[in-house]
């Protein structure tokens, strides 16, 4: 894909707190339509103050049903200001 979008999860949910599957459907879907968009997806983790598994499992690991071949989301979901500690947990 030729163009990348960053989305900004604080944006996105409105706040540093990341914690509701309903906040994670948010960021999925707007990955998903970027992806229909034909545009490769950078999250920006960026002013996160907490963030649990639920929530990431809703906003990335739906991602991983089938829908989209590993390959295409290793080159076209990438994330950018992400802790050590977020990055092994995405």
């Amino acid at each position: 894909m030729a163009d990348k979008i960053t989305l900004n999860i604080y944006d996105l949910v409105g706040g540093p707190i990341w914690v509701s599957t309903e906040d994670g459907q948010k960021v999925y879907e707007k990955i998903i339509a970027a992806f229909r968009a034909e545009r490769a997806v950078e999250l920006s983790f960026a002013n996160r103050q907490i963030m649990i598994t639920a929530f990431l499992n809703a906003a990335v690991g739906q991602l991983y049903n089938g829908d989209f071949a590993e390959d295409f989301l290793r080159h076209n979901l990438s994330a950018a200001e992400i802790s050590g500690d977020d990055s092994e947990m995405l």
